[in-house]
Order: C-alpha cells, then sequence, then structure tokens
C-alpha cells in the first residue's frame, strides 16, 4: 500500500519578518516539504480580516477569504502547526482572533442541547512557543504553562490530539549559535512529524 502524504497547515503568528518566529516557520515549512509532505502556510500579517467578534457567536459574522482559505486549509491538514511569539505570556491579538472568528460552531465544535462535541478529531497538532526575554522554564515556574490557551482550551477542546509543544528561549538574548541549534531541532521536529 502507498504511502499518503502527510497534509500540514502552518501559521506563523508574528507580524515581523526578521522575528525567529518567521525563522521557525520558515526551518519547519523546508524540512517538511523535504520530508515528502504538502504544506500550506499562512503567515499572520498578511492574512486581512477583522479579528474582533463583534457579537459573540449569537451572530456569525460572513468570514473574510483569508478565514475562508484557512478553514479550507485547516479542513484539508492532517496536522497544524502554530508558530508564535509570548506576548504578555499569551498569542498574539490577532492570532486569537483567527480561532475566534474561524473555529465556529459547526466547524471546529458544536453545542447541542447545552452538549459540547469537537469536530475537528483526527488532526495533530504541533505549538511552538518563542519567549522573548525570560528561559520558559523559568516563566513556567513563575505563571504556569502559557501555552495551554492554545494547546488544550482550543485545540484539544475541539479534538485535536495529539497536540505537541517546544519553547524557545530568551530570545533577545540568544547568540547565532543558540538559534541555530534551536532551527535545527525545529527542522528535525518537522521531518519526524511527517513521517
Amino acid at each position: 500500500m502507498e504511502k499518503q502524504t502527510k497534509k500540514i497547515v502552518i501559521l506563523v503568528a508574528n507580524p515581523v519578518k526578521t522575528s525567529f518566529s518567521y525563522a521557525c516557520g520558515d526551518a519547519y515549512e523546508e524540512s517538511a516539504r523535504a520530508s515528502g509532505a504538502a504544506v500550506r502556510r499562512f503567515n499572520i500579517d498578511e492574512m486581512d480580516f477583522d479579528p474582533a467578534l463583534h457579537q459573540g457567536y449569537d451572530v456569525i459574522q460572513e468570514l473574510e477569504p483569508d478565514l475562508v482559505a484557512f478553514q479550507e486549509a485547516v479542513t484539508w491538514a492532517d496536522h497544524l502547526v502554530f508558530i508564535y511569539p509570548n506576548w504578555w505570556n499569551t498569542m498574539p491579538a490577532k492570532m486569537k482572533g483567527v480561532f475566534d472568528r474561524s473555529f465556529l460552531p459547526g466547524f471546529a465544535f458544536k453545542f447541542v442541547n447545552n452538549r459540547f462535541t469537537p469536530l475537528l478529531k483526527g488532526k495533530s497538532a504541533r505549538v511552538i512557543n518563542v519567549v522573548g526575554s525570560t528561559h520558559p522554564l523559568v516563566l513556567r515556574l513563575l505563571i504556569g504553562s502559557y501555552t495551554n490557551e492554545l494547546s488544550h482550551g482550543v485545540l484539544r477542546i475541539c479534538g485535536v490530539r495529539p497536540v505537541r509543544t517546544q519553547c524557545f528561549g530568551p530570545s533577545r538574548s540568544s547568540t547565532e549559535k543558540m538559534r541555530k541549534r534551536w532551527l535545527q531541532k525545529v527542522r528535525a521536529i518537522a521531518a519526524r512529524e511527517v513521517r
């Protein structure tokens, strides 16, 4: 039986193209493609949409084309990759807007008769978080798991499993040697997750 091509969606949620998050996105994408995966990539700075959910889920706003494309890519994918900087110990606001606006009832979950049902089962995910000024282990000791909002509160609750996380930092004081080593780790993770 012929091995199926792994389908991967990458969302890079740092709007700064010279950021380490962008470099991680490039490294993951290159390694995944070289390992035989089909990849669709979204860069948050290139996505045009209103991130605010103006009336909650009582009135569903019409999705902009970039969010429609993102939803289609999530439906298509086997594996989801989210790469983002730690801003105030969570994801950037526009990234949160991607989930608020596109992980909608009927797409990511359904809620009927007070029962929540996840709709994204059968997909796995990788969360890569870049911490700027504090070592990730120190930050975790100070405030707890700062990737839980995404890994547990969004992805796992919508049925995505397993969700694996990788944190790098502190990026601001990192040396070129450290960054090269971190990017090599990202490439190795991508190659492993394509298998």
